[in-house]
C-alpha cells in the first residue's frame, strides 16, 4: 500500500473535503474537528486520526454510515475517555467509573470524558482536576441521573468542567453542587449548555474559606414536580472571596414554580458576587406560589445585566439582614420588585439609606420599577420622579434629607364659597384659603412636599366639595370628594411634590370650595363637630430627595 497523504492542521482549517479517489488513505493529526467532516473515497480505506480530539467530529466512509476501516480503534485518542451506555463505543458504559479510574490528569494532561446520548443512572459523580465531561449530543440526548433521591448528582471541583448534560433525580439535595479548595487564582468550575428538573436545589455554589469562582453558560432550569426549593443557591459562609458569573441562564415553571419553591435564585453572605449576564426568569402558566424571583441578601452582591424577570411575587429583591446587600439592575425588564429593610440599623452607621461603603447601595436603570420593603412600612422607587417614596397604609409619601420644614393647623370652618366641578381649572379666586405657607428653597436640586388631609361635608346632597392646591397663583393639583349624602362625611388627602424653578420665595396654599349653592364644611360636618377643637395639620417641606 502507498504512504497515507497527510494533511496537517494548517491546511484543514477550513474543512477536509472528500479526497480524490486515488488517494489510498488519509491521516489526520493534532487537529480541532469540531468544523471538520472528513471522507474516505471508498468504505475500505484507512483513515487514521491521531493527536488531540475535539467535540463535534465527523467521520464517514463513502457509504456516509460513519462505518470508517481505520487503524487502530478511532475511540482511542489521546487525553481522551469515552463513555457509551449501549456499549457500542469506548470501553466505558458508566461515567462515574470512566472519572474514577482517571490518574494523569494534570494541568499539562488534561483529560477529556467524551459521552454518548443516553440515560446514565449513576452513583456520586466526583470530577477531577484538569478533566471535561463533555457529552457528543447535547443535554437533549444526554441525561444523568442519580441513583438515590438524597445524594448529589454531580459534584464539580477546581479546573473541572461539565458540557452538555441534563442534570435530575436529587430530590432531597443538589443537582450540581461547587465548593472551592483553594486560593490559586484562575481556579474554579466551569459548567456550560446544562439543563436541570427534579432537584431540591438544582445549582448549589457554596463558598468556603477559599476562592470561589464560577463560570457558566447557557443554564436551563425547569419546574416541573414541586419540589424544588432553589434553582440557583449562592452562598457564602467562609470569609473566602467568591465570584459567580452565569450568562444565558433561563429558569422557567411549565405550569407554574410548585409549592415547595422559596426563592428562583438567592444570593447571601458577605464577599459574594453574583454576576447574571442575559437572564429569563418566568412561568409559562399557573402560577408562581408567591415566590421570589431573584434574591440578593446578607452582605452579597448581585449584578443582573440584562433579560427579563417577571410573574415573580417579587421579581428582584434586596435585603438587609445584618449586613446590607448590594444591587445593580441594567438593560433588565422587571416590575414591582422589592428591596427589603433599606433602613436597618447597622453597626457604625446611622441607620439612614445614605449610599456608604456600610449600607446598601442601588443602582437601577430607567427600564426597572421597584418596589421598596421596609421595617415599619413599605418602600418603593419611583422611577418618573427619580425619588423614594414610603407607604404608610394609606399612602405613598416621598423620603429624603429634610432640609426645611414647616406646618400648621387647618381648623374648623364652613362657608358657601365655590369651586365649580366642570372642565375649567379652579383659580386663586375661587372659593376660601384653608392654609398659605411661603419658603424659600435652598436648592432647585431638592424637591418641596405638601401633605395635608381633611374631612369634609356638604349640608346638601349630591354636592361635590374640592380642595385646590397652588403654588402663588398657578394650579398644581386639585381633589374631589362627592357627597351623596349630607352628614356623609368624607376625607381629602393632598400629597404633591413640587420641583422649585428657582431659589426665590415662594407661597403654596390650599383653597375650599363647593360644587354649587350649599354650605361645605371642613374638618367637621353638617350636624357632626366631633368638638370645637378638632383640627388636622398640613406640612411643607424641602428634601434632598433620596
Amino acid at each position: 500500500m502507498a504512504a497515507p497523504t497527510v494533511y496537517e492542521s494548517s491546511l484543514l482549517a477550513g474543512g477536509l473535503s472528500r479526497p480524490p479517489s486515488e488517494i489510498l488513505a488519509v491521516k489526520i493529526e493534532d487537529l480541532d474537528l469540531r468544523s471538520i467532516v472528513a471522507y474516505a473515497s471508498v468504505p475500505a480505506i484507512p483513515l487514521d486520526v491521531a493527536g488531540v480530539f475535539r467535540v463535534g467530529a465527523e467521520l464517514y466512509g463513502a457509504d456516509g454510515l460513519g462505518t470508517v476501516a481505520h487503524a487502530g480503534s478511532i475511540l482511542e485518542y489521546e487525553n481522551t475517555v469515552v463513555v457509551d451506555i449501549a456499549g457500542a463505543n469506548g470501553k466505558y458504559s458508566s461515567i462515574k467509573t470512566a472519572i474514577d479510574d482517571i490518574t494523569t490528569n494534570t494541568s499539562i494532561n488534561p483529560i477529556t470524558v467524551l459521552v454518548y446520548p443516553g440515560l446514565y443512572v449513576e452513583d456520586i459523580i466526583t470530577l477531577k482536576p484538569y478533566v471535561s465531561l463533555v457529552s457528543v449530543a447535547g443535554a437533549n440526548h444526554t441525561i444523568i441521573q442519580v441513583n438515590a433521591t438524597n445524594k448529589v448528582v454531580v459534584n464539580g471541583v477546581n479546573y473541572s468542567s461539565i458540557d452538555g448534560f441534563s442534570i435530575t433525580g436529587s430530590e432531597a439535595a443538589e443537582g450540581i453542587y461547587f465548593s472551592s479548595t483553594t486560593n490559586t487564582f484562575g481556579s474554579g468550575f466551569e459548567l456550560k449548555n446544562i439543563k436541570f428538573f427534579g432537584n431540591l436545589i438544582d445549582l448549589y455554589l457554596e463558598g468556603s474559606t477559599y476562592l470561589t469562582h464560577t463560570k457558566g453558560d447557557n443554564l436551563y432550569f425547569t419546574e416541573i414536580n414541586n419540589i424544588t426549593t432553589n434553582h440557583i443557591l449562592i452562598t457564602n459562609t467562609g470569609g473566602g472571596e467568591m465570584i459567580s458569573v452565569l450568562d444565558n441562564v433561563h429558569i422557567e415553571g411549565v405550569d407554574g414554580f410548585g409549592t415547595a419553591l422559596t426563592e428562583a435564585v438567592l444570593v447571601t453572605g458577605a464577599d459574594n458576587i453574583a454576576q447574571f449576564n442575559g437572564i429569563i426568569l418566568n412561568t409559562i402558566g399557573g402560577s408562581n406560589n408567591g415566590a421570589d424571583g431573584l434574591v440578593v441578601e446578607d452582605g452579597a452582591r448581585l449584578d443582573v445585566i440584562g433579560g427579563s424577570v417577571t410573574n415573580f411575587n417579587n421579581n428582584i429583591v434586596a435585603k438587609n439582614s445584618g449586613t446590607a446587600p448590594i444591587l445593580n439592575v441594567s438593560g433588565t425588564t422587571t416590575k414591582d420588585s422589592t428591596l427589603k429593610d433599606l433602613l436597618v440599623e447597622h453597626a457604625g452607621t446611622t441607620g439612614y439609606f445614605d449610599g456608604s461603603a456600610s449600607e446598601t447601595k442601588i443602582t437601577i436603570d430607567a427600564a426597572s420599577s421597584f418596589k421598596l420593603e421596609a421595617l415599619g412600612g413599605k418602600l418603593r422607587y419611583n422611577n418618573t420622579n427619580n425619588y423614594v417614596e414610603v407607604y404608610n397604609g394609606t399612602y405613598w409619601s416621598r423620603l429624603g434629607m429634610i432640609k426645611q420644614s414647616f406646618n400648621g393647623d387647618i381648623v374648623q370652618s364652613s362657608n358657601t364659597t365655590l369651586i365649580a366641578v366642570n372642565n375649567v381649572a379652579p383659580i386663586i379666586t375661587d372659593g376660601t384659603q384653608l392654609w398659605s405657607q411661603a419658603i424659600t428653597p435652598l436648592s432647585t436640586a431638592n424637591k418641596i412636599d405638601i401633605d395635608f388631609s381633611i374631612m369634609v361635608d356638604s349640608g346638601t346632597s349630591n354636592r361635590g366639595v374640592s380642595v385646590a392646591l397652588f403654588n402663588g397663583s398657578t394650579l398644581l393639583d386639585v381633589k374631589t370628594a362627592w357627597i351623596a349624602a349630607s352628614g356623609a362625611i368624607q376625607t381629602i388627602s393632598m400629597r404633591y411634590t413640587d420641583l422649585p424653578a428657582s431659589v426665590s420665595e415662594q407661597t403654596y396654599s390650599a383653597r375650599i370650595g363647593i360644587s354649587s349653592t350649599a354650605t361645605w364644611y371642613c374638618n367637621k360636618g353638617a350636624s357632626a363637630t366631633f368638638g370645637a377643637g378638632i383640627k388636622s395639620t398640613y406640612t411643607v417641606e424641602e428634601k434632598t430627595p433620596l
